[in-house]
């Protein structure tokens, strides 16, 4: 997972950036907007930001492909309403397991966060950008616009579209998990929260295997 679409990626994240993807015609522009003008849209009621239960692979037609439930701070192991355990805790900009021990820390602001492993100092593990999730650190400050996104694309680990969540680019990598609700537009702490399950970090345990 972490290291799947590298050059590919690149290739893709560039394509859409200058015109020539299909699959979302306004995901360049999306991009180059928020890069240009320091916001990202990102409503507070959003529906991503509430309860929601997430599905591996492309539907959420089936309850044997149910993984996570969010509900309120609580992140369940499975279908809350059957009993399932409960992973991790949000507490403030801590994930914490249920007893209290803090697994990861999120910081950052509007445009751009990051999850890091234990506390405040720990190193990153993903940064969140608009639709956009990366592998450690990312920097987007500085360098032309080609070498932001040749920079990106090497880092990609998922993006959401709608409700689906693709491993690396909505041009070229497959959905992987699919939400009951829309995460483009949710909260970065939402998105690098659902990456971070995904992954098998922060308390998660990662998308299961088919059979």
């Amino acid at each position: 997972m972490m290291s799947s679409m590298r050059g590919v990626v690149v290739l893709a994240l560039v394509s859409g950036l200058f015109g020539c993807a299909a699959a979302d015609d306004g995901d360049g522009d999306e991009m180059m907007w928020a890069l240009r003008s320091g916001v990202f849209p990102s409503p507070p009621n959003y529906p991503g930001n509430g309860d929601l239960s997430i599905y591996a692979g492309h539907t959420t037609a089936s309850e044997d492909c149910l993984i996570y439930d969010i509900l309120g701070p609580d992140v369940h192991d499975g279908a809350a309403s059957d009993g399932a355990p409960v992973l991790v805790t949000i507490v403030g900009d801590a994930i914490q397991t249920p007893e209290g021990a803090t697994l990861c820390t999120v910081e950052g602001d509007a445009l751009v966060d990051r999850v890091r492993t234990g506390g405040p100092e720990g190193p990153v593990l993903f940064t969140s950008f608009g639709r956009w999730v990366f592998e450690g650190e990312v920097d987007v400050s500085g360098g032309s616009l080609h070498e932001i996104v040749a920079a990106l694309g090497e880092q990609l680990v998922f993006s959401f579209y709608g409700p689906h969540i693709y491993d690396g680019s909505i041009l070229s990598g497959e959905v992987v998990a699919t939400a009951t609700k829309p995460l483009t537009h949710a909260s970065t702490n939402r998105k690098l929260l659902v990456a971070a399950m995904l992954a098998g970090e922060c308390g998660g345990l990662g998308i299961p295997e088919e059979p």
